[in-house]
């Protein structure tokens, strides 16, 4: 279990910077006539974040969260590199199961056929629901 802990900390450790870039783009593309106008109207700190800051920002919370979610289950150089799946298939990710199904051992290629498929109509399906879920209320 340890072998599956390092290897999320290496990969979160790897992209964070790159997510924290894009909110930051984020952030700065917020136009600080708002704030003031806010604040002028009596919004404290709370409500400028709720009410401000987060509706602004969902763009870009929904482009890292896309990015992270779809990331993370086609995750699969960093888990191969350090640990082939660690032991006892411990660490063993989808698509290292594919590669794994299509390659090594049997050269099943319709099983990994089936299973990219497979994980190509769950993937489908997250990002519908995160693009729904990040929308904006329609005007």
């Amino acid at each position: 279990m340890s072998a599956l802990w390092s290897t999320v900390a290496l990969i979160v450790w790897r992209y964070a910077g790159f997510y924290m870039l894009l909110l930051l783009v984020g952030l700065q593309s917020i136009s600080g006539d708002v704030y003031e106008a806010a604040t002028l109207d009596g919004a404290n700190r709370w409500q400028t974040f709720r009410r401000i800051t987060l509706p602004l920002l969902r763009p870009s919370l929904a482009l890292s969260t896309i990015m992270c979610v779809t990331g993370s289950l086609l995750a699969f150089d960093q888990f191969y590199i350090l640990t082939k799946g660690g032991p006892d298939n411990s660490t063993i990710t989808i698509v290292q199961l594919i590669y794994n199904s299509a390659f090594q051992g049997r050269n099943d290629l319709g099983r990994a056929a089936a299973l990219s498929v497979l994980v190509l109509g769950v993937l489908l399906i997250i990002n519908v629901v995160q693009f729904r879920g990040l929308r904006g209320k329609e005007n």
